[in-house]
């Protein structure tokens, strides 16, 4: 479980790392700048830009979801564990 953690952990900063290269809140003028862009940052990906057909920006992305699910899975799969156990 830890290492599912760390690989979305890992997947989620480098998507950062790449919308802050791109300056997402300036390519769709959000006003108040970056603040308010990370509150809006699922709705951003959801509306999409070219930038982000990149290649590796679509593989870091996909493999956020996949990991995400498969974390998700894991604490489903847990808590299963654990009810049962009482």
């Amino acid at each position: 479980m830890e290492r599912s953690y760390l690989t979305t952990m890992s997947l989620l900063i480098l998507h950062q790392i790449d919308a802050a290269y791109w300056k997402e809140w300036e390519m769709f003028y959000v006003s108040g700048g970056i603040q308010v862009f990370l509150v809006f940052n699922l709705v951003i990906l959801l509306v999409g830009s070219p930038e982000f057909n990149l290649p590796a920006s679509l593989l870091i992305i996909f493999l956020c979801l996949l990991s995400s699910l498969f974390q998700i899975k894991q604490t489903i799969n847990d808590r299963t564990k654990r009810s049962d156990q009482f």
